[in-house]
């Protein structure tokens, strides 16, 4: 995909299908208080977007991942912001990242080759939209979902696949 994305219909969708969906999406949405914008026309390349919260979650910590994670997801499904170098570069400023750092590891091309390898790796094992859930390792769902499917989730994997001791330990202390 171009790095400036891709119109849904030149990826193949149906623009009837795609609006169908979009409109379920806003009516599970709504009563949540989620706001899912239905201007949206194209898909963005994620390349970077990812790259930046692969950046925070290395360099500064998870807190700070997640914060970003939330923002871009917020940008992209509510309020149409494009995904690029400069919209990424905001939302690094606005949580307190150093800009320039951040701009030569989103556009250094090794990294992306990579990311793009992670992506692909990421495809061949059925893992296409976000949000995805990694739980223990164990790979669970995707999108929205009840709370109580997370409940299930959770207490399936956690007995099928406990986490090590030693995970255990160091996910504690670092909260």
């Amino acid at each position: 995909m171009p790095m400036e994305g891709m119109t849904y219909e030149k990826m193949g969708f149906d623009p009837i299908r795609q609006k169908q969906m979009m409109k379920r999406l806003q009516e599970a949405a709504n009563p949540l208080g989620l706001k899912f914008s239905d201007g949206r026309e194209f898909a963005a390349n994620t390349i970077m977007s990812h790259l930046l919260t692969e950046y925070a979650e290395t360099f500064i910590g998870l807190a700070k991942q997640n914060e970003i994670a939330d923002r871009l997801l917020k940008g992209y499904f509510s309020d149409n912001a494009k995904m690029d170098e400069e919209y990424l570069l905001r939302v690094a400023s606005d949580v307190g990242m150093d800009t320039q750092d951040v701009a030569r590891y989103i556009t250094n091309v090794e990294n992306q080759k990579l990311m793009r390898k992670k992506a692909m790796s990421w495809s061949e094992k059925g893992i296409s939209s976000v949000p995805y859930f990694i739980m223990n390792g164990v790979p669970s769902f995707s999108g929205a979902q009840d709370s109580n499917v997370f409940k299930s989730a959770i207490l399936k994997v956690s007995q099928k696949h406990p986490l090590p001791q030693e995970k255990k330990k160091s996910w504690s202390s670092s909260l």
